[in-house]
């Protein structure tokens, strides 16, 4: 799964930062998110809002 895959990327590079995205309903993919604080993009969405979201995640330092 995506949080365990973003797991695996910080031990080998840490820092890097991480977006989940999920096609689950918002309520169970909170569970995703939650335990890490984690970033999540509901699926669908647009190219603009993957784009302010990646922008907020830079700006703002968020890592894994």
């Amino acid at each position: 799964n995506g949080r365990e895959l973003a797991s695996l990327a910080a031990t080998r590079r840490p820092g890097i930062k991480v977006l989940l995205a999920t096609g689950m309903e918002l309520t169970k993919a909170d569970d995703l998110s939650s335990e890490e604080k984690l970033p999540l993009l509901e699926k669908p969405y647009s190219a603009p809002e993957l784009s302010r979201m990646v922008r907020t995640i830079l700006d703002a330092g968020i890592q894994s």
